[in-house]
C-alpha cells in the first residue's frame, strides 16, 4: 500500500526520534518546549490519545512556532483534522500501536492490557463473514449530552434479538464514587456484568454494522478539529460496516484519509456539515440506525458481500500503520488510555 509522501517523511522524523510528548496539566510545558525544541530541526510535539483542549496551550505552542521559524515544527494529535503545522491524520494513528487500555468498564488504570492481539490483527489477514452472525452494534460506556440524546431517540430498551444496543451512563471523567453510590440495583449489577475490551472486540467482529459515537474534548474542538479515537479504529480493524457520529467534517476527513464510511448510504444526508452537539446531526444519526435495524440478518449479509473490497482496504489501510513493524517500530506513544 502506497502512504503519503508526507506520512513517510513524518514517519522518519519519528523514527530519528525527533519528538516531544506534550501534556496539558504539564505546568512546566511551555518552559520546557522553550528549552528543548531548539535542540531540533525538525520535531514533532505529541498529544497522545486524545486531542488537546487548552486554548492556552494552543496559543503558546504557536508562539513558539512563531519564534522558532526556522525549525520545522509539527503537531501530532489525536484528530482527522488538518491545521497549520498539523501531521497527517494518517500520521497520527501511529499512536494507537502498542495501545494498553483499561480492561474493564472502570476507570482502573491498574488494570490495562495491550488492546490490539497482534496474532488477530496484522498485515496481510483477509477477511471474511463467516464468524458474523450480528446485525449491529451500538454500544457506549461512558456518558455525555450527545450520547444520552442518541440512545433516547433510538429506544435502547426495544427489542434488539439480532443486534447489540449498549449504554452504560458510566461518568466521563466524573466521580465514581457518586455514581455508584446513587445507582440502582440493577445499574450496578449490569456494571458488574459489562464486557471486557476484549469482549467488545469479539463482539464487533461478529457484527455487519457499527455505529460509532465518537468522544467528544470541549467545545474548542469543535471549530479546531476531530476526535479521532480507538473506537474507529476498532470499527475498522473488525471488519465491520462503519457508521460515524463524530466533529464537523468528520466524515469528510475520514474519506480524505482514504477510508470508506457508509454514512451517506444511509440517509446522514448533511449532518456531516454540523457540529458534534447538533440534534439535526443526531437525527440522521438515528436514521442510519433505524434503517439498519429494519434489515434483515441475511440483508446484512448482501450488503456485507457488496462492501467487501471497501471493507478490505479499510482493515489493509489501519494495518499498514499501526501493525506495520517494518515500516515504524517505535512506540511513539507509551501512556495508558
Amino acid at each position: 500500500m502506497i502512504l503519503p509522501h508526507q506520512v513517510i517523511e513524518e514517519i522518519n522524523i519519528l523514527k530519528d526520534k525527533k519528538y516531544i510528548h506534550i501534556n496539558q496539566v504539564d505546568k512546566n510545558l511551555v518552559e520546557r518546549l522553550y528549552e528543548e525544541v531548539p535542540k531540533f530541526d525538525k520535531v514533532i510535539l505529541i498529544y497522545p490519545h486524545e486531542t488537546l483542549t487548552s486554548l492556552y496551550l494552543w496559543n503558546e505552542i504557536y508562539k513558539i512556532i512563531q519564534v522558532y521559524e526556522n525549525i520545522d515544527i509539527r503537531i501530532m494529535t489525536s484528530t482527522a483534522s488538518t491545521f497549520t503545522n498539523s501531521t497527517h491524520p494518517l500520521t497520527n494513528l501511529l499512536m494507537w500501536k502498542d495501545l494498553k487500555t483499561r480492561i474493564d468498564l472502570t476507570w482502573d488504570f491498574s488494570n490495562s492490557d495491550f488492546i490490539f492481539d497482534k496474532s488477530k490483527f496484522y498485515r496481510g489477514k483477509k477477511l471474511n463473514r463467516l464468524n458474523k452472525s450480528i446485525k449491529y452494534i451500538i454500544s457506549t460506556r461512558k456518558n455525555n449530552q450527545i450520547r444520552d440524546y442518541v440512545f433516547s431517540k433510538i429506544q435502547w430498551n426495544r427489542p434488539h434479538q439480532d443486534g447489540i444496543c449498549r449504554y452504560y451512563y458510566y461518568p466521563d471523567y466524573g466521580d465514581e464514587s457518586d455514581y455508584l453510590k446513587n445507582s440502582s440495583s440493577e445499574d450496578i449489577e449490569a456494571l458488574k456484568n459489562s464486557p471486557t475490551i476484549y469482549e467488545l472486540i469479539e463482539e464487533y467482529e461478529k457484527s455487519f454494522f457499527s455505529f460509532v459515537i465518537e468522544s467528544n474534548r470541549g467545545e474548542i474542538n469543535e471549530n479546531f478539529h476531530t476526535n479521532l479515537t480507538e473506537k474507529t479504529v476498532l470499527a475498522f480493524i473488525t471488519g465491520t460496516i462503519p457508521i460515524f457520529h463524530g466533529g464537523k467534517n468528520y466524515v469528510k476527513e475520514l474519506n480524505e484519509m482514504g477510508f470508506y464510511t457508509w454514512n451517506n448510504e444511509y440517509g446522514f444526508k448533511n449532518g456531516d456539515d454540523f457540529s458534534n452537539y447538533s440534534t439535526y446531526k443526531s437525527d440522521l444519526f438515528i436514521n442510519c440506525f433505524n434503517k439498519v435495524y429494519n434489515l434483515n440478518l441475511e440483508e446484512c449479509q448482501k450488503k456485507w458481500d457488496e462492501y467487501y473490497h471497501k471493507i478490505q482496504h479499510n482493515y489493509d489501510l489501519v494495518c499498514e500503520l499501526i501493525f506495520n513493524d517494518d515500516l515504524i517500530s517505535e512506540k511513539i506513544c507509551n501512556t495508558n488510555l
